[in-house]
């Protein structure tokens, strides 16, 4: 049998037959899982637990029974961690772009390229506005993933417990800052003309 957290009304979890794919039980409207369920043995009964976008549950994997169930509210939500899907995305598309466009010159805006002349491919190619957009953008997410992500996974780890000021994270967003100004100011000043 393969369980898998399927998610909407009634079936937020779902067992289905391995030879044939058949369902064997679904059940449940618990919304999306965040992660893979978790087969564990408590006084030698199975349990699979599973993490669900408001809530953590355990149910019997034979026939789909809730055993346990745990509503848990989020604390705080950004726009940084309201933006992680998308920016995710948005940073998988800009990694893949920016390999093609600086490092192997499959993607040339300005039109050339030269393994042997970074500044000037940099150069050239942030002076195309929609270049320069493309990546300043991505930056912005960048920014957003970090905060979130430097703030959390301390957070998920356990090593920092909830705060009764959840949305003040001074060391994620300074390293956030820092790190989006970095990047952000390359393209900005060759646009501007501050770099030649």
């Amino acid at each position: 049998m393969i369980l898998l957290p399927v998610g909407g009304a009634g079936q937020a979890m779902a067992a289905f037959r391995q030879s044939d794919g058949s369902v064997v039980w679904k059940k449940d409207d618990a919304g999306n899982a965040y992660s893979s369920p978790l087969l564990i043995n408590v006084d030698g009964f199975d349990q699979v637990v599973q993490l669900m976008a408001a809530s953590v549950f355990a149910i019997n994997p034979l026939n789909g029974d809730l055993s346990w169930y745990v509503k848990h509210e989020a604390q705080a939500a950004t726009i940084a961690s309201r933006t992680m899907r998308w920016g995710g995305a948005l940073l998988l598309v800009f990694i893949v772009v920016h390999i093609l466009h600086l490092t192997t010159g499959t993607i040339r805006p300005a039109g050339s390229f030269s393994h042997q002349d970074v500044y000037a491919n940099v150069v050239t190619s942030f002076r195309i506005w929609w270049v320069s957009l493309f990546y300043i953008v991505a930056m912005i997410a960048l920014g957003f993933h970090l905060f979130h992500g430097a703030w959390s996974s301390v957070r998920s780890i356990g090593v920092s417990p909830p705060s009764p000021n959840p949305l003040h994270h001074r060391v994620s967003l300074v390293l956030a800052i820092l790190i989006w100004a970095a990047f952000t100011a390359i393209p900005v000043a060759v646009l501007t003309g501050f770099v030649r």
